[in-house]
């Protein structure tokens, strides 16, 4: 599904920054097969949410290719640039953030349905986002209700279907469940793993939460100051990590490196 090779992403310098360029991400490189988990692990400042921009097409790559459904992201004109951001979603931290606060929740399931031209008429789209809101077990009566009126949970199983309404081939999950409690947390996993089940999806995960990952990814790439320092199957990973950084990330998981 995906290749990233080489990965480099610098910020600043040129004509008009004077300062040196700082490179946030630098060499990186991982492959997510079709309907896997990956995850970015790492500290705040490891690039993680860097290297997924770049993959989004949201951050421009100094180096590197990004093979994205065999085609690279870097090398695609205004349309294919388009139809990867059908393909390629992303869920934030922060759902009401990514909420308009002033549409139904129900508008804003259907607003992507409308950006994209997809089903024949506005009654079909209402009916598609319906759909997805009620896959994502947000009962009918909240439908109508504005972002402001639901609880942290409910609104990131609006931002989920709001994601999931096009289709994607790829969800990106930015720290997707780190803003909740431990049972909303469990919740929305659970149904991340359901819909990558049914839909045959590919998850890039973005997360410093370690126990979150050891439940999710199949495979992990650990992050630190823009460098790839471990990365293998998360089992592998977690029962005999190789490098330090990475030990002392496992070892400070809440209830220890099993939890």
């Amino acid at each position: 599904m995906l290749a990233v090779r080489d990965l480099a992403v610098t910020f600043g310098g040129g004509l008009l920054n004077r300062r040196a360029p700082f490179r946030a991400v630098d060499g990186v490189s991982f492959e997510i097969p079709r309907g896997t988990t990956h995850a970015l692990v790492g500290e705040s400042g490891s690039g993680k949410t860097t290297t997924a921009r770049a993959v989004a097409a949201f951050q421009a790559a100094a180096e590197g290719s990004i093979t994205l459904l065999g085609r690279d992201v870097r090398t695609l004109g205004a349309g294919a640039r388009r139809e990867l951001r059908r393909n390629v979603q992303l869920v934030y931290q922060n759902p009401f953030g990514s909420l308009d606060p002033r549409r139904t929740v129900l508008d804003s399931v259907v607003e992507p349905l409308t950006n994209f031209g997809l089903e024949a008429s506005p009654s079909a789209r209402r009916e598609h986002a319906a759909a997805a809101l009620t896959r994502v077990s947000l009962p009918a009566e909240l439908h109508q209700r504005r972002p402001r009126e639901l609880s942290g949970g409910q609104r990131q199983r609006v931002a989920i279907a709001r994601a999931i309404v096009l289709h994607p081939e790829l969800l990106i999950l930015d720290e997707a469940t780190s803003a909740l409690d431990v049972t909303v947390q469990a919740s929305i996993l659970r149904l991340l793993d359901d819909l990558q089940r049914e839909r045959g999806m590919t998850y890039l995960v973005i997360s410093h939460d370690l126990a979150v990952v050891r439940q999710i990814a199949d495979t992990v790439t650990v992050l630190r100051q823009g460098r790839a320092v471990e990365q293998g199957a998360t089992a592998a990973i977690f029962d005999s990590p190789q490098h330090d950084y990475t030990r002392d990330l496992i070892a400070a998981i809440p209830g220890g490196a099993h939890a």
